[in-house]
């Protein structure tokens, strides 16, 4: 970029604020000048186009963009979350299973099957009891093992 484009583009905003010319010349040098004042008698004055007016609508796209940019962060958000939780639950349910099938295991190779009692003490299971816990035991292999 020209050292000079920068101070042009001041004295083109100055100019247009308060109705000023711009004149350009080129010293004995060479070196091309800008001013609001004439250099010397080669000075030439320059149009500067006007900005171009601002888009009335630009506002409002960009606003569309940020809420649509918000509505795809928190579906991402909510994917990733939905995601984690599937996870969790896989997890659990092969936790739950290896447990309900050691237990199935437990009560078929049984030859007392037994319950721990609240006083730590362990209580043989009932014929009646026996048949009711090895149902339960394989209804819970089947419920998390499908």
């Amino acid at each position: 970029m020209q050292p000079y484009v920068i101070p042009l583009l001041c004295l083109a905003w100055l100019g247009q604020a308060q109705g000023a010319e711009i004149y350009k010349w080129v010293d004995e040098k060479g070196k091309v000048h800008y001013g609001d004042r004439p250099g010397n008698s080669g000075a030439q004055e320059v149009t500067v186009k006007p900005a171009p007016p601002q888009d009335s609508g630009l506002r409002e796209r960009e606003d569309k963009q940020q809420r649509l940019l918000k509505s795809l962060e928190q579906d991402r958000k909510q994917t990733e979350q939905a995601r984690d939780q599937a996870r969790a639950d896989k997890i659990r349910s092969e936790q739950e299973c290896k447990m309900a099938k050691v237990r199935l295991k437990n009560y078929e190779q049984a030859g007392y099957p037994y319950a721990d009692e609240s006083d730590g003490k362990k209580r043989i299971l009932s014929d009646e009891e026996s048949r009711d816990a090895l149902e339960k035991a394989r209804k819970a292999v089947d419920y998390w093992c499908k």
